[in-house]
């Protein structure tokens, strides 16, 4: 149950560190000059970028060995990611950040749900997901709340409050990718 709730937890700070750029993205976009076609297509990349990863690299590199290299991995391009993006002007530098949501988000939601596969049993795996999906939609909801404060005082500073939580993300992954090392295996589904 520990190795569950710290790996819910890292992987559920890292998710909910995109509050920011999916609540006020396209109001940074715009206060950047950019017009709706560009904010358009800065949007389109980064689903491009997650449906690239995993049809690609999920189907090479996935399954519940590698579940915390994919979950530390992400919650690490989602710490530079977010520092970035604070002080990103350009549209390709923006072009570029977005594209990282391969990363940030493809590769850290992939690595909990292999996660959850290889320390849960079969008959709890629904219940595990289901854990994952509520602290991550209660997540959402409360850093949302707080980067409608820091949005309005620092626009897009305010990113960085983003990788100060994708960084605790990444903090409990390592622990969680360190402690998993000795915690029996319930699974091979995806190997």
């Amino acid at each position: 149950p520990f190795l569950l709730a710290l790996t819910i937890a890292a992987a559920t700070l890292v998710q909910t560190s995109h509050a920011d750029i999916y609540a006020f993205g396209s109001i940074g976009f715009r206060a950047l000059g950019f017009d709706n076609t560009t904010i358009g297509l800065l949007w389109a990349v980064s689903v491009v970028a997650e449906i690239a990863f995993f049809m690609l690299i999920s189907r090479h590199l996935g399954g519940s060995d590698n579940a915390y290299r994919f979950l530390i991995a992400g919650a690490a391009v989602a710490v530079l990611r977010w520092a970035l993006m604070a002080y990103a002007a350009s549209a390709l530098a923006i072009i570029a950040l977005q594209l990282l949501h391969a990363g940030s988000f493809a590769a850290t939601h992939l690595g909990a749900v292999y996660a959850i596969a290889r320390i849960v049993s079969e008959s709890r795996r629904a219940q595990g997901q289901g854990w994952l999906s509520g602290a991550n939609a209660l997540g959402f909801s409360g850093i949302t709340l707080a980067c409608g404060f820091l949005w309005e005082r620092y626009a897009a500073h305010s990113y960085l409050a983003m990788s100060a939580i994708a960084a605790c993300g990444l903090a409990l992954a390592l622990w969680a990718g360190f402690l998993q090392r000795s915690y029996p295996r319930r699974t091979s589904v995806g190997d």
